[in-house]
C-alpha cells in the first residue's frame, strides 16, 4: 500500500470519522510498521467497527501493537488477521487482548517498543490546556476503559503460525472474556493438544463463544488410553484423536459446565481415514451426545437450568424442539425442570 494512502486512512482514524466503520485492508503489505501506526491512530478512534487485515506480513511485533489498541476500543466488533505469521508470541498478544487484564500490565512490559498514546476523548482533546482538576477525571476515564472488556464477538486467525503453546495462551484468555462469540483458528499447527487446551483451559470457563472453528490443525494421531500421544505403530491400545476429543468435549466441558457453546467445528471432512475403523461405534455414539448437547445449548440450556426465567418464554423453546423434531431436547427439560408439570 502507498504510504500516504496508509497516512490518509490514519488521519481519519484519529480524526473519529463517522463514516468510517469498516476498514479492509487485505494484501495492502503494510508489514509491522503499518500496524502500529494503524495501533496509535486507533487509540483516538471510538467509531471502527469491522477491520480487515489478512496477508499483511504482520508478525508478534505488529500484533502486540495492535492488540494494545483492540483491548480498549469501545467499537471494534469484528477482527480478521488471518495469514499474519504472529506465531506464538503474537498469540499471547491475542490471549492477553480477550482477557480481563488491564493494559498498564502489557505496556509495563516489553511487549512494545514504543508505548502508544493514551486514547483521547473529544472533550478533552478540544482544548490544548486543561486545569489539574479536568486531568485528574480524564485519568479516571482512561482508568475505565482499560478495565472494561473490548465489544469484540468474531475473531479470525486462519493459518497464522500458532502452536500448541500458543493455543495455551488463547485458551487463558478466552477464560476471563465476556464478549467473544466466534472465534477461528483453522489451519495452524495447534494439533491435539492445543485443541485439548482450548477446550479444558478455556471453553471449561468461558460463557460468552458460541462458535469455534479448529479444522486443519494436525489433529490426525492417535492417544494412548493412558492419555500420551503416540503413533500409529504403537502396539499398547490406543484411542482415536477424534474419540478421544469428543469424550473431553462430553465429560470434561458439556456435561459439567459449558451452557454457551453450539458449533464445533474440530475435525476435517477426511478424519476418519486416520482413525481405527473399529471404533467407528464408539465415535458415532459420542459424536450423538456431543450433537444433543450442542443443540441444547442453541435452544437455550442456560436458561432451562434457571427456574427464575421468564415463564413465557417456555413456549417458545419447547416450539423450537418440536420444529427439530428432538424429542430427547423435551425429556432433557422435564427431567431436569419438572416442577414446570406442577
Amino acid at each position: 500500500m502507498n504510504k500516504k494512502v496508509l497516512n490518509d486512512i490514519c488521519d481519519r482514524l484519529r480524526k473519529d470519522d463517522p463514516k468510517l466503520t469498516i476498514l479492509n485492508l487485505n494484501h495492502c503489505g503494510i508489514g509491522n510498521n503499518g500496524a502500529i501506526q494503524l495501533s496509535k491512530a486507533l487509540f483516538y478512534n471510538t467509531q471502527l467497527v469491522v477491520l480487515f487485515l489478512d496477508n499483511n506480513h504482520i508478525t508478534s511485533k505488529g500484533c502486540k501493537a495492535l492488540c494494545t489498541s483492540f483491548k480498549e476500543h469501545p467499537s471494534i466488533t469484528y477482527i480478521m488477521m488471518s495469514y499474519n505469521s504472529i506465531g506464538d508470541i503474537g498469540a499471547s498478544s491475542i490471549g492477553w487482548m480477550l482477557s480481563s487484564e488491564s493494559s498498564s500490565e502489557l505496556l509495563s512490559s516489553s511487549y512494545l517498543s514504543s508505548a502508544a498514546p493514551p486514547r483521547l476523548n473529544s472533550s478533552s482533546s478540544s482544548s490544548s490546556s486543561s486545569s489539574s482538576s479536568s486531568s485528574h477525571d480524564d485519568s479516571n476515564k482512561k482508568r475505565k476503559i482499560n478495565n472494561n472488556n473490548n465489544k469484540i464477538q468474531k475473531l479470525k486467525l486462519i493459518g497464522c503460525d500458532i502452536t500448541s503453546v500458543g493455543a495455551k495462551y488463547i485458551a487463558d484468555g478466552l477464560k476471563t472474556n465476556k464478549t467473544l462469540k466466534e472465534l477461528v483458528l483453522e489451519s495452524n499447527s495447534i494439533g491435539i493438544a492445543g485443541v485439548i487446551s482450548l477446550l479444558k483451559d478455556g471453553l471449561v470457563y468461558n460463557k460468552s463463544l458460541e462458535s469455534l472453528y479448529l479444522r486443519y490443525n494436525n489433529i490426525d494421531n492417535t492417544q494412548n488410553t493412558n492419555g500420551s500421544i503416540s503413533s500409529s505403530n504403537d502396539t499398547n491400545k490406543k484411542v482415536p484423536s477424534s474419540v478421544l476429543l469428543l469424550q473431553v468435549i462430553l465429560y470434561e466441558v458439556l456435561l459439567p459446565s459449558n451452557e454457551t457453546i453450539q458449533t464445533l467445528s474440530i475435525f476435517n471432512d477426511d478424519h476418519h481415514q486416520n482413525d481405527d475403523r473399529d471404533n467407528d461405534s464408539n465415535y458415532e455414539y459420542y459424536e450423538m451426545l456431543v450433537t444433543f448437547y450442542l443443540q441444547l445449548n442453541k435452544l437455550g440450556r442456560r436458561h432451562l437450568s434457571n427456574i427464575e426465567y421468564q415463564y413465557q418464554l417456555w413456549p417458545r423453546i419447547l416450539s423450537k424442539a418440536s420444529k427439530n423434531k428432538n424429542t430427547d431436547i423435551l425429556h432433557f427439560l422435564l427431567k431436569n425442570q419438572p416442577q414446570i408439570l406442577v
